[in-house]
């Protein structure tokens, strides 16, 4: 696994996660929308990937990542998922 120092990623990762939260409020107005992980931490290493925490009421999850995925985010593979959390 290959870390980058933050002046290698941080711009970017700000400058996507500016679009894409404001892509996902669009289609979810009642959403609660973070900037997450390592790339959320200023001076931080990392991997280099974003990471959003996008909150909805439960009763809303399904439709919730229907509309995420439209927007073409797809799911994270490989983590844990269950009735009331899906990775994104």
């Amino acid at each position: 696994m290959r870390f980058l120092e933050p002046e290698q990623y941080q711009h970017l990762a700000e400058r996507h996660y500016d679009i894409l939260s404001k892509r996902i409020r669009l289609v979810l107005p009642l959403a609660t929308v973070e900037h997450i992980g390592s790339s959320a931490i200023h001076g931080a290493i990392s991997k280099g990937d974003l990471d959003i925490y996008v909150a909805v009421d439960v009763m809303e999850l399904k439709a919730a990542v229907a509309k995420i995925e439209r927007l073409g985010i797809s799911l994270k593979q490989g983590s844990l998922k269950n009735r009331e959390f899906v990775p994104i």
